[in-house]
């Protein structure tokens, strides 16, 4: 049953003849055809009433930063041609209908007054713990209904873009930040990937840690006020990128930086007419909106962020403020040192654990989400993770030395993939665990004895 789900890419329990073909070639022991169908886009919009004109802006990846990549001996060129013949972005601007945007205002049934309640645009197509979906693809299914703006706007950067991950979480939700009578900032999240190569290539992956956007639209679905979407750049690696040069299912993994990939409106949207549509500055009418009622940006981040992953019920600081603030209320600290973030999409490593040890239960969505270790965590510590290329960042950093010096005990005794550590304020080590042998404890003992006492 699991092999069969990782291949029905749209979830309509039966295998149609493009869903087949991996099928197909893993039992024959095949390379992938070269004939594959392109996706088909079911618009659900007309051209009616006012239109919206947005432009992409896009800066390659950093090859420099991701860790196997600039190695000879983890992909050949080949592999990596989709990747590096992505200068450009495939749609430099384009022009929707506002009614296209219609998805992204919240349920008929939804309250008026639901601010920061968290609903799905795109609804996911698998659930905890289901297999993954196939990484034999090139190009994406077809799509309908709310999918196809998502599409659509995906589509800009790269013309093969899918809006259901591989790997859970999935989806597109949004949530509302701010209303008065007229207008709703929604704010919401994506969860996409992209197929960069073609055949005969093998199938490279480009899966950004999340695209965050907002959106200032009238109630009615009439008018947009403002428009932005974007993958973050506050965090030193944002980018996972899955490759195979075998026919095998297994990929090679790694992360990096990605500078810039984002979509910005032109302006207000506007009607179209024989002189034209004058658009104004990007973002000028939002910006004067009063509100009604609100909830700070970050508030409604949170939201979303706890949405797509429960274990952020937990607050994780910031390192140094994380160790600043157990000093102050006399707490341990649970620190969690890991290669790629632990809250988006580019967290490889627990894919890499997902595979080897043979279980679905990963940290995040195992041990660090149970109702006991989230009532533990918020009681008793002082939460944070940390990258480890930010952590050696911060042990060369001579103008903070007591920090500098926690850092670097991090570092000594992080294991790959993840270490999971009970430290003191000081930085001295109380007990750490590895994810893998974290995945070991039996179902019903998520956390160590020695943790809990």
């Amino acid at each position: 049953m699991g092999l069969f789900v990782s291949y029905d890419t749209n979830a309509d329990g039966r295998l149609d003849p493009y869903e087949f073909v991996p099928v197909a070639h893993r039992i024959l022991g095949q390379k992938v055809s070269l004939s594959e169908k392109q996706a088909v886009v079911h618009q659900n919009w007309d051209d009616s009433g006012e239109h919206l004109t947005m432009k992409a802006l896009f800066k390659p990846l950093e090859l420099s930063t991701m860790t196997k990549t600039s190695d000879s001996y983890f992909l050949s060129d080949s592999a990596l041609t989709g990747l590096k013949s992505w200068k450009v972005v495939s749609i430099p601007s384009m022009t929707l209908p506002v009614n296209a945007f219609a998805a992204f205002l919240p349920p008929s049934h939804a309250s008026t007054g639901m601010l920061g309640t968290p609903w799905f645009i795109v609804e996911p197509q698998i659930a905890k713990f289901s297999p993954q979906l196939s990484s034999n693809r090139y190009n994406p299914p077809d799509v309908s209904g709310n999918n196809a703006v998502i599409h659509q706007l995906l589509a800009m950067f790269h013309p093969r873009p899918f809006i259901f991950t591989r790997f859970g979480p999935q989806g597109t939700a949004a949530c509302i930040e701010a209303q008065n009578n007229e207008y709703l900032a929604i704010q919401f999240r994506i969860h996409a990937e992209f197929q960069l190569n073609e055949p005969p290539l093998h199938p490279f992956w480009f899966s950004p840690a999340q695209f965050a956007g907002r959106l200032v639209i009238s109630r009615d679905g009439k008018h947009i006020a403002s428009f932005h979407m974007g993958v973050p750049t506050n965090k030193s690696l944002n980018v996972e990128n899955d490759a195979s040069e075998t026919t095998s299912s297994n990929m090679e993994v790694d992360i990096g930086f990605l500078p810039q990939m984002e979509i910005v409106d032109q302006g207000e949207s506007c009607s179209v007419t024989a002189g034209g549509c004058d658009s104004g500055t990007s973002g000028k009418h939002s910006d004067n909106i009063e509100w009604n009622d609100q909830i700070p940006n970050w508030a409604a981040e949170k939201k979303l962020e706890q949405h797509f992953y429960p274990f952020k019920k937990v607050d994780y600081l910031p390192f140094k403020e994380a160790f600043n603030r157990a000093k102050a209320e006399k707490k341990l600290v649970h620190h969690i040192v890991l290669w790629g973030a632990l809250d988006d999409q580019s967290l490889f490593l627990f894919i890499y654990c997902w595979m080897i040890s043979g279980s679905g239960r990963t940290l995040r969505e195992g041990p660090l989400e149970s109702r006991p270790v989230l009532q533990l965590l918020q009681d008793n510590y002082v939460n944070c993770w940390s990258l480890v290329e930010e952590l050696k960042k911060i042990s060369k950093d001579g103008s903070d030395q007591e920090m500098a010096n926690i850092a670097q005990i991090s570092l000594d005794n992080y294991r790959f993939p993840v270490e999971s550590m009970v430290m003191h304020a000081n930085g001295s080590l109380v007990a750490r665990m590895n994810a893998n042998e974290m995945m070991e404890v039996p179902e019903h003992d998520s956390l160590p004895k020695k943790i809990v006492e």
